[in-house]
């Protein structure tokens, strides 16, 4: 177990979010790679590694978050410190010698290897990136970094801002001088720890979960913990049917698939009223504007289904809309509070399952 070193209160350090500050503490009880995230971009041109370089080292200059590593203070909270200078090197590797059988073989290693190096928290920057020549005019792109410092939206954003000063693009734009900055995430972290101790709050949740049940894992239910990755590409002619669904009765397509999810999730642990999670953006419920924030904004938050049989599914579905909305001014509360309040103790669990929905793929957004 990795231990942060404690730190005396200084200027560049600001409050965690309870989302950094569980990722911070759970990424040190765990493994090395524990939280740590992998983006590959693959190029089919030539690259100018040198250019390249430059705009990560533009994009981390830019964006605190990227120079941020975390400090335990005196009291025992995690904190972020913000770094004024850091670079992020970029690695370059050339493996055109190498057969193509080499090559994939390399790259698997390499992926592998960097993913369970895992990070020093207390060392920034908090990220890595690798430029692989795979042959002449094709290269990858290892991009490695801990969650505790951008959730998926922001990941989104630094991609952009690098390609952008990659290209020239946007390279003089005034509004690049506009992005929030330490101060700001700071109100944003400071209010999200007011709301583990607001009594309205967290009556919200006591009075919402009262009676429901944590939904176990499947594979629990089943008395296995083999695991595994299950893929499924729906044909576009179904994906279209599920969205014009949904637009045609006023819903998301997250909530018809949290639905689905939902249904077989009650049917595998034989639950007609059970509790487990979703990611959020936890962008639109701060009384603060973040826009263009860039960091840990996202939060884990109780979702609680009852099943019906009775009820028409498009009524049931709007249902669960209606959950998601009504959630919205109390997700930003630790689930350790939640659980608290609901009267659950360790190692018991409020959630065990977890339902995760990106409306938009790394690619698409960068195409």
């Amino acid at each position: 177990m990795t231990e942060l070193r404690v730190a005396p209160s200084s200027p560049t350090e600001i409050p965690c979010s309870p989302t950094q500050a569980g990722l911070v503490f759970e990424g040190l009880a765990g493994e090395a790679g524990a939280y740590v995230q992998q983006a590959v971009i693959e190029f089919r041109e030539r690259v100018d590694a040198q250019a390249l370089s430059q705009a990560w080292k533009d994009t981390v200059a830019r964006h605190w978050a990227l120079r941020s590593s975390f400090v335990v203070g005196a009291e025992g909270s995690p904190y972020q410190r913000v770094h004024s200078d850091v670079e992020a090197p970029l690695v370059v590797l050339d493996w055109t010698s190498l057969d193509a059988a080499a090559r994939e073989e390399r790259w698997v290693e390499l992926v592998a290897a960097d993913r369970a190096t895992g990070f020093d928290l207390a060392t920034p920057p908090l990220l890595r990136v690798v430029l692989c020549r795979m042959a002449a005019a094709e290269y990858r792109l290892l991009w490695t970094y801990h969650l505790a410092i951008l959730d998926g939206r922001s990941r989104l954003a630094v991609l952009r801002d690098v390609f952008a000063s990659y290209s020239g693009v946007g390279a003089n734009d005034p509004a690049n001088e506009r992005v929030p900055g330490p101060s700001a995430f700071a109100a944003f972290a400071r209010w999200t720890n007011e709301r583990a101790h607001d009594e309205e709050v967290l009556g919200f949740w006591e009075e919402a979960l009262r009676g429901s049940t944590p939904a176990a894992s499947p594979r629990q239910a089943a008395g296995t913990e083999e695991g595994g990755v299950v893929s499924r590409r729906l044909e576009r002619t179904l994906s279209d049917s599920l969205r014009e669904f949904a637009e045609h009765h006023d819903l998301t397509l997250a909530t018809v698939l949290q639905g689905a999810f939902a249904m077989v999730l009650a049917q595998e642990v034989r639950l007609a009223d059970l509790v487990y999670g979703t990611t959020r953006a936890g962008r639109r419920s701060p009384p603060m504007s973040t826009e263009g924030f860039v960091g840990v904004l996202m939060v884990t938050s109780p979702v609680r289904v009852k099943l019906d049989m009775e009820k028409a599914l498009v009524a049931w579905l709007r249902e669960l809309r209606a959950w998601s909305i009504a959630v919205r001014p109390y997700e930003h509360v630790p689930l350790a509070e939640i659980q608290r309040v609901c009267g659950i103790t360790p190692p018991e669990r409020l959630v065990h399952v977890l339902f995760a929905y990106a409306n938009a793929t790394m690619h698409a957004t960068l195409a």
